[in-house]
């Protein structure tokens, strides 16, 4: 999909972190499991459990607090017919980007954009949660998506690029490894 300047696409895929949601439902059953050691435990257990308590409903408190913040900013990023967008950062256009690949699977499944030869494509903002920067050398490219951990599937990004790359190449099934 090709878009005029000064033109705004029609549509576009917007995606920030969202699986990882899944973390608070642990966390929840690792809090009860504390506050049931504090009902019933007397003596050092007890004071391991109310340890625990505290111990997680930090980590909770802190991670529910950072997702809020990054929610209330909107989508991390933004697929359209100008290019890629993360947020925080310069917009990457299409003409900058030689292919997008799909490499490993599962958990460790990446969505990779390859920028064109020459072309310093920036990395996403160091604090960026979730968005792994990676060096050129280990999987071609500084901008890596970990769909597992994205509220989008590699699917939906691949159709983005598809739908609004205008001509980018995209490449699927890799079993490269781009884990740190």
């Amino acid at each position: 999909m090709r878009v005029r300047p000064g033109e705004e696409p029609a549509d576009a895929l917007e995606f920030g972190a969202g699986r990882q949601w899944n973390i608070v439902g642990a966390t929840a059953v690792l809090a009860s499991g504390a506050v049931v050691g504090l009902a019933y435990e007397r003596g050092v257990e007890w004071w391991l459990s109310l340890l625990l308590a505290v111990a997680v409903a930090y980590v909770a408190g802190s991670f529910l607090l950072r997702q809020r913040r990054w929610r209330a900013k909107g989508a991390l990023v933004r697929i359209d017919g100008y290019g890629l967008a993360v947020s925080g950062g310069p917009r990457v256009p299409w003409g900058d980007i030689a292919a997008v690949e799909r490499t490993g699977r599962d958990e460790r499944e990446g969505v990779v954009f390859v920028a064109r030869p020459g072309v310093a494509v920036p990395p996403p903002p160091a604090r960026i949660p979730l968005l792994a920067v990676r060096p050129p050398g280990r999987c071609g490219s500084q901008v890596v998506f970990f769909p597992a951990l994205l509220d989008v599937s590699a699917e939906g990004i691949m159709a983005a690029v598809h739908h609004f790359g205008d001509g980018v190449p995209v490449r699927g099934g890799g079993t490269r490894d781009v884990s740190g």
